[in-house]
């Protein structure tokens, strides 16, 4: 999945506490939070952990994950507290920079 914090469960379980007004977290999509928006109005999530885990859990394809993600993540809003997507997709994972270093 994504490049986990080490204290990832602390860090949700903060953000969760805060019981900021407004604040939407995505059902299912707790391991993809990435932190809190500067200004704390909203949970950012990785595009990449989102479509990984589409993927793996619910058996779609590449496609496939990449279009529910479109349609029902993406392009919702609901006010203010709307979570906030990291596209974090182009940046390469610590076994891809391996791999480019043999």
């Amino acid at each position: 999945m994504t490049s986990q914090h080490p204290n990832r469960k602390i860090l949700i379980e903060k953000i969760k506490d805060c019981e900021l007004e407004g604040i939407i977290f995505y059902d299912g999509f707790d391991d993809e939070i990435l932190g809190m928006a500067d200004d704390l109005s909203a949970v950012c999530y990785s595009k990449r952990g989102i479509l990984l885990k589409l993927m793996t859990e619910s058996d779609m394809q590449y496609e496939e994950a990449v279009e529910y993600y479109e349609f029902n993540i993406e392009g919702l809003y609901v006010g203010s507290g709307t979570p906030k997507i990291i596209d974090d997709t182009m940046i390469k994972t610590n076994s891809q920079l391996a791999m480019d270093e043999k």
